[in-house]
């Protein structure tokens, strides 16, 4: 009998270390979505270790999940939205595609929409798990925040250092920067658009261990937001602009108090995010203006007619004709040549995707189905409304939503991780009107 109570005890210490290992590695490896192996983010394959691990332990178990009432809720609603994904890319099957190259087999239809699903259902996975390990160990919280904020500030310090080396013309070795004139910051991200909106997710978690969990002096906050923004102006990230202003307006909407102070705050933040960003949004608005002009005399250059700007002109067309359908999950790339969309626009070699967030996959999944994706991304955000907690965690939860608005693609972890810090401290609070929040989660 005391042979068995030791050999649990020594399973459920293992249990604690593999779960704050897991932590660990899921905050550290997150951001570093373009150091890929093959087509593959280390976050993803992290996760693709993991999720199966877990789904053997819950068949076995009999498929039980301990977990919230509301996370169960979240997770069967998240199964039924990649049931009708499935189907949807199934009868997507039916177009002629148009690739831009000879491309891999990952990359063709119907293989991209089970890839793109799998690197949703990853991201679903680490928030679902993360969020029931926050809600029966809340030392996890403090363990995550403090590991978060550090590998940001490591990512925030490498672009700094590498824009630097640029403006002083050394060539020390560093690609956390791109550009020779005004170089921009990039760390471990494709560019510093979706860069920027990364450090804006540090900063929430920062502001969420100061002033929610209490964990850390104001001074010291103070100093590592400083060293974020700082790598927030050298990213030039108009995304991480609309989305400072977004979660902004979003606070003083719920604030009560909002004053003079918050007020000449808002302004500050937004006049310092501006002044990177304001010259190349400029130029997005005359590109657009001029576009089909541009694109024709311009027409190889991959910086206008590949992204946001073409994404702008092709995606309404293709939803204005599969409203209801889209085009399949992942099949823009294999879409953008096809000339009933185009109309005289010049085609890429290129694998080009929209780079326009929740818009951009109205095209692909039919407008119910984004309808319904924005509800369960919102769900959160409603549900610990009803919990008595700080506005901070509130907009803590909101973040993923703006983040999705603004470019950040669904597949992309990191919103998601915000969402279960979020969600796992809210759940562990009590209700406000019992009554009412019952039936929030019921349906």
């Amino acid at each position: 009998m005391e042979l068995c109570k030791r050999f649990r005890k020594s399973r459920q210490g293992g249990g604690k270390v593999t779960e704050k290992a897991f932590i660990v590695l899921l905050c550290i490896l997150a951001p570093l979505t373009d150091l890929k192996v093959g087509d593959i983010q280390p976050v993803e394959m992290l996760m693709l270790i993991v999720v199966p691990i877990m789904a053997v332990k819950v068949t076995l178990s009999g498929l039980v999940i301990k977990s919230s009432q509301g996370i169960i809720y979240l997770l069967r609603k998240y199964v039924l939205l990649s049931a009708i994904i499935v189907a949807l890319s199934l009868f997507a099957v039916r177009l002629t595609m148009y690739p831009p190259f000879d491309l891999p087999l990952l990359k063709r239809s119907p293989i991209i929409s089970i890839v793109r699903l799998t690197q949703l259902l990853i991201s679903v996975g680490a928030m679902i798990i993360l969020a029931t390990s926050f809600v029966k160990r809340p030392d996890r919280i403090r363990l995550f925040t403090r590991i978060y904020i550090y590998s940001g500030l490591i990512s925030a310090c490498y672009a700094i250092i590498s824009c630097a080396a640029l403006l002083a013309g050394f060539d020390i070795g560093l690609e956390g920067a791109y550009g020779n004139v005004v170089p921009r910051a990039r760390a471990f991200f494709v560019e510093g658009g979706p860069f920027g909106v990364y450090l804006v997710s540090v900063i929430m978690v920062v502001l969420f261990r100061t002033f929610v969990m209490h964990d850390s002096y104001r001074l010291t906050a103070g100093i590592q937001i400083s060293i974020l923004l700082i790598a927030v102006f050298a990213a030039s990230s108009k995304a991480g602009m609309f989305l400072s202003f977004f979660l902004l307006m979003h606070y003083m909407i719920m604030s009560k108090n909002f004053g003079l102070p918050s007020l000449i705050l808002l302004i500050l933040i937004i006049t310092f995010v501006m002044l990177g960003a304001h010259t190349r949004l400029a130029g997005y608005v005359q590109d657009y203006s001029n576009f089909a002009e541009l694109a024709l005399e311009r027409s190889e250059d991959s910086s206008l007619v590949m992204g946001r700007v073409m994404a702008a002109h092709l995606i309404p067309r293709m939803i204005a004709e599969h409203p209801f359908g889209g085009i399949g999950f992942g099949n823009y790339s294999l879409q953008r040549n096809n000339p009933d969309y185009l109309q005289g626009l010049p085609t890429t070699f290129g694998w080009d995707l929209p780079g326009l967030g929740l818009a951009g996959y109205v095209a692909e999944l039919g407008v119910p189905l984004v309808l319904f994706l924005v509800w369960l991304i919102w769900y959160p955000v409603k549900v610990i409304r009803f919990h008595k907690v700080s506005i901070l965690v509130v907009l803590t939860a909101s973040y993923q939503f703006f983040a999705h608005l603004v470019g950040v693609q669904i597949t992309f972890v990191y919103p998601w991780l915000l969402t279960a810090l979020a969600l796992g401290y809210a759940l562990n609070k009590p209700l406000l009107p019992k009554s009412t929040s019952s039936a929030l989660i019921k349906g």
